[in-house]
């Protein structure tokens, strides 16, 4: 999960500088932008689909991860805390998943 969080803020960060979310209206602007993106970026089809499948990925891996520590009970105490923070992480990234433009 680590590697792909990493994965997805350099993608991330370099898709960044070339596309202007918008919505309503100006979503023409967006759509454009991504098109730029797949056309004329270099490398930018190959970074949008790996921060896309890195995105799919994280979800997969997070979700496991907690369905494995659900199930062989490693959130009891004294770890009752760390599983806290997972949920908050998961449902972090899943809310940022849900709420992707590009």
């Amino acid at each position: 999960s680590f590697f792909l969080f990493t994965l997805l803020t350099v993608t991330g960060i370099y898709l960044m500088f070339f596309y202007r979310p918008t919505a309503g209206n100006a979503s023409a602007q967006a759509y454009t932008d991504m098109l730029n993106i797949r056309n004329n970026v270099y490398f930018g089809d190959l970074v949008r689909n790996i921060h896309r499948w890195g995105a799919h990925l994280m979800v997969i891996t997070v979700t496991l991860h907690m369905a494995r520590v659900f199930y062989t009970g490693a959130y009891k105490p004294p770890r009752e805390f760390n599983w806290v923070v997972g949920v908050i992480l998961l449902f972090l990234t899943l809310g940022l998943s849900f709420t992707v433009v590009l």
